[in-house]
């Protein structure tokens, strides 16, 4: 909301000044529960549950409703992607040292009984 903005400058630029109206939405009342629930188990699902404010929560489930008024919500991932999608291709041979070497243990503790 507007008046939580502080700066009066801000506040000023906010109201008077945009080029373009702001379509004001309280979230608690404007958002599905369904979208706060899908954020919820997003974030626990990648681990970032802890670090997410409500605030958080309930600006990306308000992203969520506004992308599914759009038309958009097709475009949403319901899942996070898997861990292996977001190694880096430049450290692919350092990941492929170290899943190699761990193969060459357990064959060696094989070895040995």
């Amino acid at each position: 909301m507007i008046s939580e903005v502080k700066d009066e400058k801000s506040r000023d630029y906010l109201l008077n000044k945009l080029p373009y109206e702001i379509d004001v939405k309280n979230a608690e009342t404007f958002l599905d529960r369904d979208d706060l629930i899908l954020v919820q188990n997003f974030a626990k699902d990648t681990g970032d549950y802890q670090t997410l404010s409500k605030v958080d929560q309930l600006v990306i489930s308000l992203g969520l409703k506004l992308a599914r008024m759009r038309g958009e919500d097709h475009l949403v991932r319901r899942e996070p992607k898997g861990l292996s999608e977001f190694r880096p291709d430049r450290l692919k041979e350092a990941y492929d040292a170290c899943s190699g070497s761990d193969d060459e243990d357990e064959s060696s503790d094989e070895d040995v009984k």
